[in-house]
C-alpha cells in the first residue's frame, strides 16, 4: 500500500515496503509448532533526499541522496541502492512510460538526473540490505515552466530624445523561450490626448527579422506600446516602451549673406550683380544645404523670393519660379536713386502660416529668435 507525503514545492513522496518480516509472518501461519531460533531480519528504510533547491527546470540537474535510509540490523554500510528514474504523462505518476536514468551502488552514492524535457519525473530507490529484505521510496518531481524573455528595440529617426511627427517609428520584439516554447505576441497601443484613430498609422511591418509594429504618429506627445509573450504553457511576460513624440518645429533661418537682416546695402550703377542668398537652414526634418543621404526621413528647406521697387510701387511681390537659396540683384536694371527691398521667407513641409505684417523685415512663427523671414534694403547709386 502506498502513502503520499508532500515535501519541498514540487515534490511528493510515494512510500512503499517490502519486508522479509511479512515472508517469516505468512511461514508462521502454516508451521504454528515450528520455532526459529535465527535473528528475525528488520526491514532496512530507504529514503529519499532531494539534494537541489527547487523549482526546477528543463536543462537543470537533479541531485538525489540515499544516505538517509537506514538499516535496523546495523549493517547499513552494505545498504545497496538501486535508482530509476521516469518521465511521467501527469503529475501524479500514474502514467510513466520512458525512463530517464538509472544506477545502482551505495547509498551513500548521490543519483544525479539531466533534465531534458519538461515533464513530470518520478524517481524511485529500492535499498536491499545483505539478507534480502527491500524498502522502496519514490519522488515525483515536477519540471515547472518557465517564462519567456522579452525585449524591445526601437527604430527611427530620433532627435533630440523625440522622434518629430512626420516620420515613423518602429517597434522591434526579441523573444526567447528557455524551454524551447515558441511564444505569441500580444501588441497594444495606447496614444495621448488628441491622438484621432484614423489619423495615425499603427500595424505590422515584415521588414525586420524579428515581429516588428509600425507607428506613424499624427500629434505630438507621450505614445507607449505594451507587447506581452504568451509561451502557451502559462508564462508570460509583458513589456512597455514609451515613446516621446515632438512637434516638428519651423524651419529657422542659421546664416546669410549679407550677414546684417534688415541693413540697406549701397550698389553703384556700374557694379556687378550683387548676391543675397541664404547659406543655411536648420531644421528638425527639411534642412539647407541638404544631406547627403536623406534616408527616409530628411527632406530639403524651400525658399520664396519677394521683391519690393519702383516698378511695384514699392510693394512686395514674389519672384515667380524662383525656388533657390539666392538671388541676384543687378545694378544695370534700376537708375540711381532707386530702393528696393529683397526678402526671403523659408518653410518646411508643414504649412505654416508667418503672423507678421509685411513691414515686418523679420518673422519668427515663435518669436524666440528661430526667423522664418530675412529682409534686405538695396540702394542703387
Amino acid at each position: 500500500m502506498g502513502k503520499a507525503v508532500a515535501l519541498q514545492s514540487g515534490v511528493t513522496r510515494w512510500r512503499r515496503s517490502i519486508s522479509a518480516l511479512a515472508a517469516l509472518a505468512a511461514a508462521s501461519s502454516s508451521a504454528a509448532c515450528t520455532f526459529y531460533t535465527d535473528d528475525i531480519n528488520g526491514r532496512p528504510i530507504a529514503s529519499i533526499a532531494v539534494e537541489t533547491t527547487g523549482p526546477h527546470h528543463l536543462n537543470d540537474s537533479i541531485r538525489f541522496s540515499a544516505s538517509a535510509s537506514d538499516d535496523p540490523g546495523g549493517a547499513r554500510k552494505a545498504l545497496v541502492a538501486q535508482w530509476r528514474a521516469y518521465y511521467c504523462d501527469d503529475p501524479q505518476g500514474s502514467s510513466c512510460p520512458d525512463e530517464l536514468d538509472q544506477n545502482d551502488g551505495s547509498v551513500f552514492e548521490p543519483f544525479t538526473v539531466a533534465v531534458e524535457q519538461k515533464r513530470p519525473i518520478k524517481v524511485t530507490l529500492t535499498v536491499r540490505d545483505q539478507r534480502g529484505a527491500v524498502d522502496v521510496d519514490s519522488l515525483m518531481v515536477e519540471i515547472d515552466n518557465q517564462a519567456p524573455t522579452l525585449s524591445l528595440q526601437l527604430q527611427g529617426y530620433e532627435l533630440g530624445g523625440a522622434y518629430p511627427v512626420g516620420t515613423w517609428i518602429d517597434v522591434l520584439a526579441q523573444t526567447d523561450d528557455p524551454d524551447g516554447d515558441t511564444p505569441s505576441l500580444t501588441w497594444e497601443l495606447f496614444p495621448p490626448d488628441g491622438a484621432v484613430d484614423g489619423n495615425y498609422g499603427w500595424g505590422p511591418v515584415s521588414a525586420y527579422q524579428v515581429p516588428a509594429y509600425r507607428l506613424e504618429p499624427d500629434v505630438p506627445g507621450l505614445w507607449n506600446v505594451r507587447v506581452t509573450a504568451d509561451d502557451g504553457d502559462g508564462g508570460t511576460l509583458e513589456r512597455t516602451v514609451p515613446i516621446l513624440v515632438a512637434a516638428d518645429a519651423p524651419p529657422c533661418i542659421a546664416s546669410i549673406e549679407p550677414a546684417v537682416a534688415g541693413g540697406t546695402y549701397i550698389l553703384g550703377a556700374d557694379e556687378p550683380a550683387r548676391r543675397f542668398g541664404v547659406q543655411s537652414v536648420t531644421d528638425d526634418l527639411d534642412r539647407y544645404p541638404p544631406p547627403a543621404d536623406p534616408g527616409d526621413f530628411l527632406g530639403e528647406a524651400t525658399f520664396r523670393w519677394l521683391v519690393a521697387s519702383p516698378d511695384t510701387g514699392g510693394a512686395f511681390v514674389e519672384v515667380t519660379g524662383l525656388e533657390a537659396a539666392d538671388y541676384l540683384v543687378d545694378p544695370a536694371g534700376f537708375a540711381p536713386g532707386d530702393r528696393l527691398s529683397i526678402r526671403v521667407e523659408v518653410a518646411d513641409r508643414i504649412d505654416r502660416t508667418l503672423p507678421c505684417a509685411d513691414t515686418e523685415d523679420t518673422c519668427s512663427i515663435d518669436n524666440d529668435g528661430c526667423l522664418q523671414r530675412v529682409t534686405w534694403g538695396v540702394e542703387i547709386r
